[in-house]
């Protein structure tokens, strides 16, 4: 945030916005995606995991979508409870909201962001397929397509846990556990996964690394130095 901050001399309050509306962006697309997946493959889920989770999911993912698309209802329904309420809790949730409705009608109206979140819905199904490719490489069918589909979206939710840097940690714990409950031996489950996840992450990390070493060699290399003798980059 800082850097683009500094670097184009866009408005800190313009770059904190985008982030927040690209993160609910994301998060409700890939509960829109997760849930889908495991609705379509409830038959393969223990029929209570598969109800309970399935409701999560769609209520998560409603709730997500009404703040993008109707942040002002949702600022207004917290302002209502917090006036009513007088909960310390309540009046800063009421806060949050209403900068998040300034951050998204800054953006566009109701057709606007119908149109992002229709997109980013189509970018997670995409980067799914990097899973599936994973899946089908290692022995895994195109009749069971919907397992890493699955476990695809859970991963991807469980990167809202804390993690090594790359989500490393949380994405794999998640991924693994929802092929185990779709029926997949542990062992597949994790060669799927972590194939996955170094196929998603290593492209950028190389391209870090390329971009750094081309554009600023010398922020690189005292980058580097710092690292090595053990001091503050």
């Amino acid at each position: 945030m800082h850097w683009f901050h500094t670097r184009f001399g866009l408005p800190g309050a313009a770059v904190i916005g985008a982030m927040i509306v690209e993160r609910l962006l994301d998060l409700a697309a890939i509960l829109v995606v997760a849930g889908g997946a495991v609705w379509l493959a409830r038959s393969d889920l223990p029929s209570s995991i598969a109800h309970d989770l399935a409701g999560v999911l769609a209520v998560a993912a409603g709730a997500s979508v009404i703040v993008l698309l109707a942040p002002r209802a949702t600022s207004g329904i917290c302002t209502v409870l917090a006036a009513r309420t007088k909960r310390a809790w309540l009046q800063r949730l009421a806060d949050a909201a209403r900068s998040l409705a300034l951050a998204l009608k800054a953006l566009g109206g109701f057709g606007r962001m119908a149109a992002l979140l229709a997109v980013s819905v189509a970018l997670w199904l995409l980067e799914s397929l990097v899973m599936v490719g994973a899946w089908m490489s290692l022995g895994g069918t195109m009749e069971d397509g919907l397992k890493p589909l699955v476990a695809f979206g859970l991963a991807t939710l469980g990167t809202l846990v804390p993690a090594l840097p790359g989500h490393f940690g949380s994405y794999d714990a998640a991924g693994v556990l929802s092929f185990t409950v779709l029926g997949v031996p542990a062992e597949a489950a994790a060669a799927v996964v972590l194939l996955a996840h170094l196929l998603l992450w290593l492209p950028t990390v190389l391209f870090g690394i390329a971009w750094l070493l081309l554009t600023r060699p010398a922020e690189f290399r005292r980058g580097t130095n710092a690292i090595g003798s053990g001091a503050p980059a």
